[in-house]
């Protein structure tokens, strides 16, 4: 029975695949996270400038007179 050298110089690289996928993973895990919060924060601006606008408007609207 003859071993079969050629496993032992594919152990370590598929270790390293596995490593690198690895890696990657959580380097795009970690980029979305970014995004995600910075998508909320621009959505909470958005919704306080709404919030901010409807008021205004609401409160010019107290000083028109009514027929």
């Amino acid at each position: 029975m003859n071993f079969d050298w050629s496993i032992l110089f594919q152990i370590p690289l598929v270790a390293a695949f596995i490593w690198y996928s690895i890696q990657m993973q959580k380097s795009y895990q970690e980029s979305m996270a970014k995004r995600d919060e910075a998508y909320l924060n621009a959505l909470n601006r958005i919704s306080d400038d709404l919030k901010d606008n409807t008021k205004a408007i609401g409160d010019v609207l107290e000083h028109v007179p009514r027929k």
